[in-house]
């Protein structure tokens, strides 16, 4: 027992003296603190879930971890968000994961010069706590001038889905024409995609070789944007996404059918529609939209797609 006192005293003395220490090496690299040399054994640092590396209360700038769940892989804090090291997508290495006011956590991922979220927003909270109503009733849906949500098909065990007045803050009568009023959707320091930078990114996934057959000439990205699961219909259409939904997904934006509530409050094709919602108005009814179809291989626009439609949506970081 005595030596081994004498043995750890000698190595916090060593680490005092020169500030480095060195594991498997009397001479470790003047350049390192710690200088770890081994030809058989790695470095394990601490492994948990998502939801345990977020409890982590006032995390360093620069703590590591290992994330064993969800978009798994290493993970450190950069003073703001927790960020993964390498993306397991191609199409970028910025990779993370933001949390919304209600506690959700949704991942994302750059493509180009922009970082989405790659999961429906599931929010039902403005950013300073003002409450988004959730509306069941399909008569007091089609009636709405203000922001709601509801379950698909008003089942809890399926996807939100917003009316374009929620993602843009509008929360009573007085926000509908005072656009200073309106509330904060999207988490801190990210937004509800406008029309033009859903564009920049189907852009970017064309010129990237995103299209199913490798051309850069059209729109063909809508198998590398779905999701691997969810797509009910039947094709045998060439590109179309839900044909042999193992080739789906390559960009990891994971676009999931969910499905849709009409204006008229009634749910719509689950299973064969994803539909997003854009920030951009095109005139006092309508607003753009984008949406993916299992018999389309593309990502098809929608000009005037009305403002009581519920979609699903996505975050933009600023």
């Amino acid at each position: 027992m005595k030596q081994i006192f004498t043995l750890l005293a000698a190595v916090l003395l060593t680490a005092s003296t020169y500030a480095q220490v060195g594991v498997g090496t009397t001479t470790p690299d003047n350049s390192a603190a710690l200088d770890i040399t081994s030809t058989t054994k790695g470095l394990l640092i601490p492994r948990m879930t998502a939801d345990q590396r977020d409890a982590i209360s006032s995390p360093a700038t620069g703590l590591m971890i290992y994330q064993t769940d969800g978009t798994a892989g290493f993970y450190f804090y950069d003073g703001t968000v927790w960020t993964n090291l390498l993306s397991s997508s191609s199409a970028g290495v910025d990779s993370g994961s933001v949390n919304d006011i209600d506690g959700n956590s949704y991942d994302f991922i750059t493509y180009g010069n922009q970082a989405w979220t790659i999961e429906n927003a599931e929010m039902e909270t403005y950013t300073d706590g003002t409450s988004i109503p959730q509306v069941t009733d399909a008569t007091e849906w089609e009636n709405l001038t203000t922001g709601a949500w509801s379950y698909f098909d008003n089942d809890s065990t399926k996807g939100k889905l917003y009316n374009w007045y929620a993602v843009m803050g509008i929360h009573d009568a007085a926000s509908l024409t005072d656009v200073a009023l309106r509330k904060e959707f999207a988490p801190e320091g990210w937004h509800v995609p406008s029309y033009v930078e859903w564009i920049t990114l189907e852009v970017y996934l064309i010129n990237s070789g995103y299209n199913y057959d490798g051309t850069s000439s059209q729109d063909k990205i809508a198998k590398a944007m779905a999701s691997t699961t969810g797509w009910t219909v039947n094709t045998t259409i060439e590109g179309a996404v839900a044909n042999d939904l193992s080739l789906n997904n390559s960009s990891g934006f994971n676009a999931f059918p969910v499905g849709t509530r009409g204006g008229n409050g009634s749910f719509y094709v689950e299973g064969n529609f994803g539909g997003f919602r854009s920030s951009t108005e095109s005139n006092d009814n309508s607003s753009w939209m984008l949406y993916f179809s299992g018999y389309d291989s593309s990502l098809v626009s929608q000009e005037f797609a009305d403002k009581l439609d519920g979609y699903s949506v996505r975050f933009v970081r600023d």
